[in-house]
């Protein structure tokens, strides 16, 4: 069993994952920006409004997605990035709808923020693989597992057990199972 625990590291990993999350926003909306307007053009160096817009953006999307989702051992990578996808989707969503209320959807051009929501959920799938990967790779090393008991019949209990085992990369530590009806 691992002498580190996920409650000693977890809110530095956390901060680590939306630090990452930050990034990623960041750079979809510097891609798009240049995807829109062309990447040698001297005329369309990033505004003020634009650099402000990405980076409240990307603020906010990083401590919202903290509250949607968060890494967890065993967790499944389909799941994760659906998640992370909503969470950005629903930001997006409420970012269009803050532009259009303060009457400000003018500044902005319209096919840069589509282009925006397109290349920053791709910067956050790979962002969040790198991630989920890392993570991975730390548990098999015997970093951040969390301790198990497991409750139930014997058939089922011998069954997981054999998963979890099979799964370093999972992070759980069964510490004793707790047979009923035996």
């Amino acid at each position: 069993m691992s002498r580190f625990s996920i409650r000693q590291y977890g809110s530095m990993t956390d901060f680590m994952v939306q630090a990452l999350d930050f990034l990623a926003v960041c750079l979809g909306g510097w891609i798009a920006f240049h995807i829109r307007f062309g990447f040698d053009n001297q005329a369309t160096v990033m505004q003020p409004p634009e650099r402000l817009l990405i980076v409240g953006v990307a603020f906010f999307a990083a401590v919202f997605f903290g509250k949607v989702y968060r890494l967890w051992p065993g967790g499944a990578f389909a799941a994760m990035v659906g998640r992370v996808s909503a969470g950005w989707l629903m930001t997006w969503v409420m970012l269009i709808v803050l532009l259009a209320l303060t009457k400000s959807a003018e500044m902005f051009s319209r096919l840069w923020l589509v282009t925006w929501l397109v290349s920053a959920m791709a910067c956050l799938w790979m962002a969040r693989a790198i991630a989920y990967y890392a993570m991975a790779k730390m548990r098999r090393a015997g970093y951040q597992h969390k301790s198990v008991l497991m409750y139930g019949d014997t058939k089922m209990l011998s069954t997981v057990r054999q998963r979890i085992d099979g799964a370093r990369w999972s992070g759980f530590d069964v510490v004793e199972s707790v047979h009923f009806g035996d």
